[in-house]
Order: structure tokens, then C-alpha cells, then sequence
């Protein structure tokens, strides 16, 4: 993960203390799971509230941001999908994503993506 957040910035003793951490505990719950506290977190009282068009343009625009990693198909099924409703299926190609993200940052130990970390820790899993 990074020290960002969306636009939210986690404290830099916090993100320092995690990037040190020598354990990293991956919490597993199946995917359906997953998908509902999503919908719950990010879509429950704004897709379908006062503001749902703002908050739909507010999406597409972090999707689209995507593009360079995503390709540009695959951001337009998102947003398609989006735009047709279809939330779990944004929900579930956000999961594969940011997975795969998480997986090769915890793989190289250090966090940076680059695949020569240096922390000594284990994944459990």
C-alpha cells in the first residue's frame, strides 16, 4: 500500500511503524463477502441519493484513473458496468485489481513495487 489513501493521507509514524512491520496478516474473506462491504461502504445511500450523479462522475473519474494499469478496455467495462448499475461487477474488478497490486507489493518486501525490497518479513496467509 502506499501512504495514500484516495486523497486521504495516512500519518507518517503510522505508515513508517507499518512499512517496519515484520508480519504482514492477510484477513481472508470470500468474495461475496468482500463485494458487500464494498457496496456498503461505497455505493449504499450515494449511488441512488440526492447527489448519485456527482458521485457517479466522482467514480468514473477514479476508474478512468486507472487506464495506464487497467488498459483502456477493461476501464470502459468498469464504467460501463457502472453506469448500467451493475456495481457488484465494478466491486469485483476492483478486488482483482487491487489483489494483484497488494500481492506483487507484499512479494517484493519492501513495498516499493520494484521487486528489490529488502524488509524481512513473511506473508501469512
Amino acid at each position: 500500500e502506499d501512504s495514500h489513501i484516495g486523497h486521504v493521507s495516512v500519518p507518517k509514524p503510522v505508515y513508517a511503524a507499518l512499512r517496519c512491520a515484520p508480519l504482514v496478516v492477510r484477513v481472508s474473506l470470500p468474495e461475496q463477502a468482500r463485494v458487500r462491504l464494498l457496496l456498503d461502504d461505497y455505493v449504499a445511500g450515494h449511488a441512488d441519493g440526492p447527489a448519485a450523479g456527482e458521485w457517479l462522475a466522482r467514480m468514473e473519474e477514479s476508474v478512468r484513473k486507472l487506464t495506464k494499469r487497467l488498459g483502456a478496455a477493461r476501464v470502459g467495462e468498469v464504467v460501463a458496468a457502472m453506469r448500467a448499475g451493475d456495481f457488484s461487477a465494478v466491486a469485483v474488478a476492483m478486488l482483482h485489481y487491487y489483489d494483484k497490486l497488494y500481492d506483487a507489493h507484499l512479494a517484493n518486501h519492501g513495498g516499493t513495487g520494484s521487486g528489490g525490497g529488502s524488509r524481512a518479513g513473511r506473508l501469512v496467509g
